[in-house]
């Protein structure tokens, strides 16, 4: 395993590819974030994932360090 585990929500794991300033990118097909959501206990992953499709583009995720 790699990248960082969500333990707070239960939401998918982050490896992210990019790193510029405080922000940390990663790309994650749409079938593959739909998955993930429905295993999360995140309101917001499970909020993305109703407006996609398997179809969809890829997920964008961004994490802000503090």
């Amino acid at each position: 395993a790699h990248g960082f585990v969500n333990d707070i929500d239960g939401g998918m794991p982050f490896d992210p590819v990019y790193y510029a300033g405080d922000k940390m990118y990663q790309m994650i097909n749409a079938d593959k974030f739909i998955e993930y959501a429905q295993k999360s206990n995140s309101p917001k992953m499970k909020e993305i994932a109703a407006t996609l499709t398997e179809e969809s583009n890829p997920v964008l995720v961004v994490a802000t360090l503090k």
